[in-house]
């Protein structure tokens, strides 16, 4: 028999990561779309932009204790951003969102 974790997800928080790439410009309306009800943080992979992208996030981590972000050193592709934010996702249900969509 195989052992299977099992996870009770209504009692679960979730993790949401988000890769972004030159989106500094949406970025204020798009993240805090993410913060709902059992959401228990959002990670941004900033994916080595070349605009403001970091300077947005830093400034939005004081409003949004939740808010991680991590710079990547040069620019990997969407699928290597979404491994590193995995790995860095606290809560066992993962949710991977978009740097362009505001959820409603």
């Amino acid at each position: 028999m195989e052992n299977k974790t099992v996870i009770d997800i209504a009692a679960s928080e979730i993790s949401v990561v988000i890769p972004s790439y030159n989106r500094a410009a949406l970025l204020r309306a798009t993240i805090p779309s993410y913060f709902q009800t059992g959401v228990g943080e959002v990670i941004v992979v900033n994916d080595a932009s070349g605009d403001d992208t970091a300077a947005v996030l830093q400034a939005m981590q004081n409003e949004f204790p939740g808010l991680k972000s991590v710079q990547l050193p040069k620019r990997s592709g969407q699928a290597a951003a979404k491994n590193v934010g995995k790995q860095m996702a606290r809560y066992p249900l993962v949710y991977f969102g978009d740097d362009d969509s505001v959820l409603a």
